[in-house]
């Protein structure tokens, strides 16, 4: 029973590969718990043991998500992550942004209401080789290129990342260089994609009876028919007008592709890893691609490359670089208006074209579906994406045995831009002109700048990993800072500050203490108050390893984990969300607020009013979080993972309604709002082989449910009004018991 809502509203497509593209139907989420993984927020990465993390972790290879072919990488996930919610929305051809609407995910549901923006959907952060990034980065990467995709779930595993924490992290880790002989690969795929379980509308002869039908129930059960008996035969047996919208303007069929040439190879000195990936999908419209008309269709480019030096048997670096040249274009007409007016739009209304072959229209009806695909034009956007990682690692055992240093760079660079070429076509009906649109020829707008983005990183760290017999510690402690400049109303630049470290103590692969802190810092909030402190602590104990279960050939491994630590949460969006609410913003005020002058007529002006009221003790929300989970391997075939969490938010960012409107503009913001989310987490994977065949059963349920403590809202007239005490987001009205009929009221 996992949460995976595929609400395509638009279409639903299927890809049916060729070639080399083998589409399986079955998705493997990786216990990270049991198997080494690097992990450090916003700083170096510290390798926890394998077998002794005592983190809730999760993790599915790149070969798996390399199975299903499309072109937004978060559509992979969908089914392979236990806490992973994943809901998409539609699969067309779209740009960059479109691809970050089109898949709405949340780690372990959501735990906040606090102007998250989005109904609260992705408001994780993303980590890709250590370093922050964004969905517009992520959705792009080619799944070829990605060796391992994890979500951090709890305080253990995510008590270095401070004020970034609270809604979980998706860490991504990219193919590296392997040792061995040079390797090139050519992976191949395309396929066909259909639209399915369209629902057409009624055509014209039944739209028409029942329309007659529910005029006459309107006007008091009167038979007051609109369509004659002509009308309706003629409807009948074809010689009326009979749109159908969706077969005029889709296709059955477009394609898919998406190629991967890849190079490989290396020694212990030097190992290297380069891949070319070119994608194409193009869309189900109806549209010839020509100089005036275009279907919707996204082209993709990407090269990315990884190298690993390591020299002098001291030093080791890390190169990583990706470019990608991201193309679209659309009809010069909403694709949701265009879906929205293929349902909507009466199969009678007019035909495609007047017998003249002009386009029809009509002052009630005037965006033909098929006339807005193929005379309006069309538009454009480009984007481009590049991005960088250095990184240098010092062994220092000749000072002491398993100390290091780290240091390492990030840039991220994004820019779109817009061009198109338009045109309008004048509306028929009944050979006469019905709306004011004016016919203009094709004509080439020019190019706008759409948006940039610039993000800098750069970590300093210092860390210990030795054994002493028994015992084995893992420590680290690393300096942080990021600096962020991009387009948008106070949202041009961000900086970020963190010291954090991490210690992890292990005794005979039995018994394994662990601790981490993040000292973070925002620039969000007032000076002297823009530090905060996020402590964890956590423990594994792995039973199987004890006397009274070593060796048995039944119990392969049984592991008890518990974590208990406070992250926080912030975000970065434009203010009233907030960024910057210690300082007074003012924006024009038109009528509504303006001041009048007693002229004759009397005339308003325009004046400067609060944005809001500034709060200088605006910080960011904290989330304590809990988990419990164990690990169970039987009989060398079957693993099962089973984590409890609960999650309980404080000092939510909230409109405070305790002063009330009639006082005046006191649009005041507080941290004041709580939520409580508890859930659970189950896996099973059941592998095993008869003879040569090998086979592997997989199960995953997820449960999570959150309840709003307190939101200082107003209060409302009825108690069953109130957003307290509900689950975020839930609707809330009366309950639709029927119709009034005439036996409801008294005779008289």
């Amino acid at each position: 029973m996992y949460v995976n809502q595929n609400e395509d509203f638009y279409m639903k497509y299927i890809f049916r590969g060729f070639f080399i593209a083998v589409l399986l139907l079955s998705g493997r989420a990786i216990m990270a718990q049991d198997s080494a993984i690097t992990v450090n927020g916003a700083g170096p990465l510290l390798t926890i043991p394998s077998g002794v993390s005592t983190g809730a972790i999760s993790t599915v290879g790149g070969s798996d998500l390399f199975k299903t072919p499309t072109t937004n990488l978060s559509n992979t996930l969908i089914g392979r992550l236990p806490g992973l919610y994943v809901r998409q929305s539609t699969d067309e051809p779209l740009g960059i942004p479109g691809m970050v609407g089109a898949t709405n995910m949340t780690i372990r549901g959501l735990g906040s209401y606090g102007f998250l923006g989005n109904n609260g959907f992705n408001t994780f952060k993303i980590y890709v080789n250590g370093f922050e990034s964004n969905l517009n980065y992520f959705t792009t990467i080619p799944a070829e290129d990605i060796e391992s995709v994890s979500i951090l779930k709890d305080a253990a595993a995510l008590a270095t990342f401070g004020m970034k924490g609270d809604n979980g992290v998706l860490w991504v880790t990219t193919k590296q260089g392997r040792v061995g002989r040079p390797k090139v690969e050519l992976n191949v795929r395309t396929g066909i994609q259909r639209a399915l379980n369209i629902d057409k509308p009624l055509g014209s002869y039944d739209y028409a009876r029942l329309y007659n039908e529910a005029v006459s129930n309107d006007n008091g059960n009167v038979w007051t028919p609109v369509y004659s008996d002509a009308q309706l035969q003629a409807y009948k047996n074809g010689t009326g007008t009979n749109v159908d919208w969706y077969d005029q303007g889709l296709k059955k069929s477009a394609l898919f592709t998406s190629d991967d040439l890849s190079f490989s190879g290396g020694n212990s000195s030097a190992k290297y890893y380069l891949n070319l990936n070119y994608l194409n999908q193009q869309g189900l419209f109806n549209i010839r691609n020509t100089d005036a008309t275009s279907n919707e269709k996204l082209q993709r480019y990407n090269l990315s490359s990884n190298l690993n030096l390591n020299f002098f048997k001291i030093f080791s670096a890390d190169v990583n670089l990706r470019g990608m040249v991201e193309n679209q274009k659309a009809p010069n007409y909403s694709t949701t208006a265009l879906w929205n007016n293929m349902a909507a739009y009466p199969s009678n209304i007019y035909p495609v074209m007047q017998d003249s072959g002009k386009w029809s229209g009509t002052a009630l009806y005037p965006n033909n579906p098929i006339a807005s695909q193929n005379a309006l034009g069309w538009v454009s956007s480009q984007y481009r994406i590049l991005q960088g990682n250095f990184s240098l690692k010092e062994k220092l055992d000749f000072v002491v045995p398993g100390l290091y240093a780290a240091e390492a760079y990030s840039f991220y660079s994004y820019a779109s831009t817009t061009y198109s070429k338009t045109a309008n076509y004048v509306r028929y009906f009944n050979n006469g002109v019905t709306t004011t649109d004016q016919q203009t020829t094709l004509k080439a707008q020019p190019q706008f700048p759409a948006g940039q983005e610039d993000l800098k990183q750069a970590r300093l760290s210092l860390g210990y990993d030795h054994s002493f017999k028994d015992s084995r510690i893992s420590t680290v402690v690393d300096y942080y800072g990021s600096n962020y400049l991009g387009d948008g109303f106070l949202y041009y630049a961000t900086n970020y500050q963190n010291l954090s470290g991490r210690v992890s103590y292990d005794y005979k692969g039995k018994y394994v203490g662990e601790a981490g802190f993040s000292y973070f810092g925002s620039d969000a909030y007032a000076p002297g108050h823009r530090w905060g402190f996020y402590p964890a602590l956590s423990a594994a104990w792995i039973l199987s390893k004890e006397k009274f279960l070593s060796g048995s050939e039944v119990v392969n491994l049984l592991k008890l984990r518990l974590s208990a630590g406070r992250s926080g949460g912030m975000n970065d969006n434009v203010t009233q969300s907030g960024r910057y609410l210690f300082q007074q913003y003012y924006q024009g005020s038109s009528l509504s607020g303006g001041t009048f002058y007693m002229n004759n007529p009397p005339t308003a002006a325009p004046i400067l009013a609060p944005l809001y009221t500034a709060n200088p003790g605006i910080f960011a929300e904290k989330s304590m979080k809990y988990n419990a989970g164990v690990d169970l391997g039987l009989l060398g075939k079957l693993n099962v993972s089973l984590d409890a969490f609960l999650d309980n938010r404080s000092g939510i960012l909230t409109q405070d309604h305790s002063i009330p409107d009639y006082y005046g503009y006191n649009l005041v913001y507080n941290n004041v709002g709580k939520v409580t989310s508890k859930g659970f987490e189950f896996t099973g994977l059941f592998s095993d082989r008869v003879g040569k065949f090998s086979y592997s059963l997989n199960a995953m349920i997820s449960f999570s449910q959150n309840k709003i403590s307190y939101m200082a809202e107003t209060p409302p007239p009825y108690a069953y009004s109130a957003q307290t005490g509900r689950a975020i987001g839930v609707p809330i009205g009366l309950v639709a018991t029927g119709y009034y009929q005439l036996n409801d009221f008294n005779a008289d």
